[in-house]
């Protein structure tokens, strides 16, 4: 992510539900597209309130990654003008560590959400639709089973 683009990120909003918590990185337009962009990183507890999954929703596609993956505390880049996320883990953190310097962006001043988020960013674009709250239980429900745990 350009300088330029990281000075035009307006906030991080944090969301949080009860089983899972959502840093919603928002910036004013999404690369090329015109619409304001919210990206999500999500973090999804058990039902013992651990750290089970992280959820990034990358060009509309959701990739998960088990607790033990990821490195703690989370840290997030963004490579892209589309601000597509990534997380720290175990298999990337030499190549995320050589980037963090100019692309990572902090979470640690999240404000509390207040925005109402609009049916695209909740939804998704036509041919990538899917409810992200119904998205983050349907996986919470087949990774948080498996056990894979993280005390946060």
């Amino acid at each position: 992510m350009s300088a330029i683009a990281r000075r035009e990120l307006i906030n991080c909003y944090l969301e949080t539900r009860d089983n899972f918590q959502i840093f919603w990185y928002h910036w004013p337009r999404d690369g090329i597209f015109w619409w304001e962009d919210f990206e999500p990183v999500i973090m999804v507890n058990d039902n013992e309130g651990k750290l089970c999954l992280v959820i990034l929703r990358v060009g509309w596609k959701y990739r998960s990654f088990e607790a033990a993956e990821v490195t703690m505390p989370l840290e997030v880049i963004f490579r892209t003008g589309n601000h597509h996320p990534e997380v720290r883990t175990l298999s990337n953190q030499v190549d995320f560590d050589r980037s963090k310097k100019t692309l990572l962006v902090s979470s640690n001043a999240a404000s509390k959400l207040t925005v109402k988020l609009s049916d695209l960013t909740i939804n998704g674009i036509p041919g990538y639709r899917a409810n992200i709250y119904e998205t983050i239980e349907e996986y919470r429900q087949d990774g948080c089973a498996q056990g894979a745990n993280l005390t946060i």
